[in-house]
């Protein structure tokens, strides 16, 4: 997959199947946007590391596209809901953003 060459802001989107309508790539004037999908993602998954944020952020292809971002939005949620108290979710979601 190529990636806008330009000087313009670029955004990541990494997302579950909630966001499988986002184009891969939107190009606009004044910025960029990349969306990744994972179907079933989750923020932490102990038994399938290639559904788990906490996996994918420090990949190759995820953490090189990071340090070109200036910003990163995380819409993954629905699928940790299903098995996870909302309390044990936050503290994943502070350990990935801002671990300690």
């Amino acid at each position: 997959m190529s990636y806008p060459a330009d000087n313009l802001p670029l955004f990541l989107i990494l997302t579950d199947s909630h966001g499988k309508f986002n184009p891969p790539i939107v190009t606009t004037t004044h910025y960029n946007v990349i969306t990744r999908l994972v179907s079933s993602l989750q923020w932490i998954k102990n038994y399938n590391n290639q559904l788990c944020i906490r996996s994918l952020v420090p990949s190759t292809s995820i953490s090189s596209l990071l340090s070109s971002c200036a910003d990163v939005l995380f819409l993954i949620g629905t699928n940790s809901v299903r098995n996870t108290t909302a309390l044990q979710i936050i503290e994943q979601v502070k350990d990935i953003i801002a671990p300690t």
